[in-house]
């Protein structure tokens, strides 16, 4: 479900939550957005990378940097062993 299109991807499951907090913090609404996006890496339906800035209402410019193609022994990939790619670490196995 994570890499279908309107269900998943990190803009959808991740970038939301950062961007609500944003405007929580500042009390600002975002204005205006330039976004550029790929699904390159892992060729799904969603994208896996991404640049997102956005400009307040006040002014303030804000980037975000996201991959979710990008290894990380804490990503969700690693730490559900999901993804045949990523081999379990020692000392890793849940049971």
């Amino acid at each position: 479900w994570r890499s279908q299109k309107g269900a998943g991807g990190p803009v959808l499951i991740n970038l939301i939550h950062d961007v609500d907090l944003l405007r929580f913090i500042t009390g600002h609404e975002v204005s205006t957005v330039f976004a550029s996006l790929s699904s390159s890496a892992r060729q799904t339906e969603v994208e896996d990378t991404g640049a997102v800035t956005v400009v307040l209402d006040h002014g303030a410019v804000g980037t975000f940097f996201f991959s979710d193609a990008a290894p990380s022994p804490w990503s969700y990939e690693f730490t559900t062993q999901e993804n045949a790619k990523y081999p379990a670490l020692p000392g890793s196995d849940p049971k």
